[in-house]
């Protein structure tokens, strides 16, 4: 399946900057569901995080998905956890509170290096 242009150019751009040494970013998408679609392109093109890194997330999500069950194991959220354990995420207002919130904590550890977000993230969220 060849991918559209734009998928490859944004993957690009992330490469760029993992590369440069300026992950993490955010990177403001218009809509919710193009931060969705970002986040699945990218995610499934690159892989942001190193080892240990990446063992260190899926811990954090393994106990994120026990304390929050019935949110894990929604079929809408299994492929956003798997894209979280490659540095890679979605955020914005459609989102279940405790996914977001999963989301943010992952950021502030540096664990997330590319979260595609609508305005709603610079509107009230603290991240570094």
């Amino acid at each position: 399946e060849k991918k559209p242009p734009g998928a490859m150019r944004m993957a690009s751009v992330v490469r760029d900057l993992e590369k440069r040494d300026l992950l993490p970013a955010i990177v403001f998408v218009f809509s919710r569901r193009g931060c969705e679609e970002e986040a699945q392109r990218v995610g499934s093109e690159l892989r942001l995080l190193d080892e240990d890194e990446e063992i260190a997330a899926r811990k954090i999500v393994h106990e994120w998905a026990v304390a929050n069950e019935a949110v894990a194991s929604l079929s809408s959220e299994r492929a956003r956890l798997h894209l979280l354990a490659r540095g890679v995420a979605a955020h914005h207002a459609g989102l279940l509170p405790q996914y977001k919130a999963l989301v943010e904590d992952l950021f502030k550890r540096g664990l997330v290096k590319c979260c595609f977000a609508t305005e709603t993230l610079a509107a009230g969220v603290n991240l570094p």
